[in-house]
C-alpha cells in the first residue's frame, strides 16, 4: 500500500470521528433535554412575577428571528428564584418583531405566570414544556448515521474502482 493510500485512509477514519464526536454532543444534548421534558410534565407549578421582558433578535442564513424572553422571580419553599428560561426544550422564535411583541405583550412585566420547576432542583424552571428540539435532534441524528453509513460505502466503491482501473 503506498504512502498516499495510507494518508487518504486516515483522513477519512479521521473525518468519521470528528462526526461522530458532534454526533455523540448532539445526541447527549437532546437526551438531557428530552429527559428534562419527559420529567417536567409531572413538576410542580408555582406562581411566578413577571420582572422584566425583552425580545431577543438573531440574524441567520435565513434571516431574522425574534425570541420574547422574560424574567420571572417565583419562590419554592419560602426561598426565592429567579429564571429567564421559556421552556424546556426548544421555544419558537418568530420571523417577524410584531409576532414576538405580541407574544411579549401576553406576560406584561409585574403580571403572573406559572412556573414549572424540578423540585429536586428549583432552580431549574420555565414557563411552558415543548417538544421541538428533542425532535429535531432525532432527524439529525438519523440524517447523521446515514450519512456515516453511506460516505464510507461510497469511499469504498471509489476506491474499488480505481484500483480496478489501474
Amino acid at each position: 500500500m503506498n504512502i498516499l493510500k495510507v494518508i487518504r485512509n486516515i483522513f477519512f477514519a479521521m473525518v468519521l470521528i470528528v462526526i461522530n464526536i458532534f454526533l455523540a454532543i448532539g445526541l447527549w444534548q437532546g437526551i438531557v433535554i428530552y429527559s428534562d421534558l419527559k420529567n417536567s410534565v409531572n413538576w410542580p407549578k408555582t406562581e411566578a412575577i413577571v420582572s422584566a421582558s425583552k425580545i431577543i433578535k438573531s440574524s441567520g442564513k435565513f434571516g431574522d428571528t425574534y425570541c420574547p424572553e422574560w424574567d420571572y422571580y417565583y419562590n419554592v419553599d419560602g426561598k426565592k428564584y429567579n429564571s429567564t428560561k421559556t421552556a424546556f426544550g426548544s421555544y419558537k422564535c418568530h420571523s417577524y418583531r410584531k409576532y414576538a411583541e405580541r407574544e411579549l405583550n401576553e406576560h406584561p412585566i409585574g403580571s403572573k405566570v406559572f412556573a414549572i420547576y424540578d423540585p429536586k432542583n428549583p432552580t431549574k424552571a420555565a414557563l411552558k414544556l415543548s417538544t421541538g428540539y428533542p425532535f429535531n435532534v432525532l432527524i439529525l441524528f438519523c440524517m447523521l448515521v446515514v450519512l456515516e453509513v453511506v460516505i464510507p460505502i461510497v469511499i469504498f466503491k471509489v476506491y474499488k474502482y480505481q484500483t480496478h482501473q489501474t
